[in-house]
């Protein structure tokens, strides 16, 4: 203590080094840009049938590929144009933002859910059964992401549901190796050795003390893995084996519009520019989501 009863320098508590950051986290693109997109696309999405100007499966011949409105022809009413048949472009962007989001984090929710449990299940037991479930995983692996999403929409049948089914078990593998490289480390940690020796079971000590301390680098990979499938589901859907019509989607209204690119630019431009804004968006947002959780990026940065 110092005189007058006032506590030293050095006995003054130190903010947290979370709290010193803080107003940079919040100034970074990712909180600045990324953030607020995401939200904005999935209020968007959830609100579809209140925001959009328009019934998205209206038709109306006599307005078929009209301009944006700042061009000659164009209306405010149907600010993106319209598509073939007459459909109000920005009304199905919209909806169709609804069909991205939901495979894209359907997607993932079941990737996590296969690849999670096993790669516990692998890191924690090792030996013999971590062989051969990662060498099931390399496998996988070794095939690319987008060739084996579409050989098993091929084999289930273009539909969201089965597109959802697709992507799910063809990304469980990132899921399993990263859920293992965090268990190899955690479990020859001092408090898990801990429970091992007051006869906790495999089972509990995975479930209480090793599964909580990999769920932030996973919060991480699935905001990132989010973006990727909205992309591989648009790909799908531009190849006819994603959703179908009349449902829309960015992938089949950019598929549409490819038939149109010489007369009517807009009607593939602005559902690229949709998937483009949302996947940028959602990748600041899982680099902003690393810094603010991940403790080893803190102490880096510090």
């Amino acid at each position: 203590m110092s005189r007058g009863g006032e506590p030293s320098p050095d006995m003054r508590r130190e903010p947290s080094g979370l709290s010193n950051r803080l107003p940079r986290l919040l100034r970074s693109p990712g909180a600045l840009f990324g953030v607020p997109v995401v939200l904005l696309v999935v209020m968007a999405a959830l609100f579809a049938q209140y925001v959009s100007p328009h019934d998205p499966f209206q038709q109306d011949l006599s307005l078929r590929l009209q301009p944006p409105f700042w061009e000659e022809g164009g209306e405010w009413s149907r600010p993106l144009g319209t598509d073939q048949f007459g459909r109000c472009l920005f009304s199905r962007i919209i909806l169709g933002g609804r069909a991205s989001i939901i495979v894209g984090v359907s997607a993932v929710l079941l990737s996590a859910l296969i690849g999670i449990p096993v790669g516990l299940v692998a890191g924690y037991s090792r030996g013999r059964v971590d062989e051969v479930i990662m060498a099931i995983a390399d496998v996988q692996y070794s095939f690319p992401f987008l060739f084996l999403a579409l050989v098993l929409s091929y084999l289930l049948g273009p539909s969201l549901h089965n597109t959802v089914l697709a992507l799910g078990f063809a990304g469980w593998v990132t899921y399993a190796r990263v859920t293992r490289g965090e268990v190899l480390s955690i479990r020859e940690r001092d408090y898990i050795l801990a429970a091992r020796a007051i006869g906790c079971s495999a089972a509990r000590t995975v479930v209480r003390h090793v599964l909580p301390q990999v769920v932030t680098p996973l919060i991480v990979v699935g905001t990132l893995q989010t973006a990727w499938m909205i992309v591989v589901e648009a790909s799908l859907s531009y190849l006819g084996m994603g959703v179908q019509p009349p449902t829309p989607s960015w992938g089949n209204i950019l598929a549409e519009g490819r038939l149109h690119m010489l007369n009517s630019w807009w009607y593939a431009t602005f559902p690229g520019i949709a998937i483009t804004i949302t996947v940028l968006g959602l990748n600041m947002m899982g680099d902003w989501l690393r810094d603010v959780l991940d403790p080893r990026s803190r102490l880096r940065s510090q």
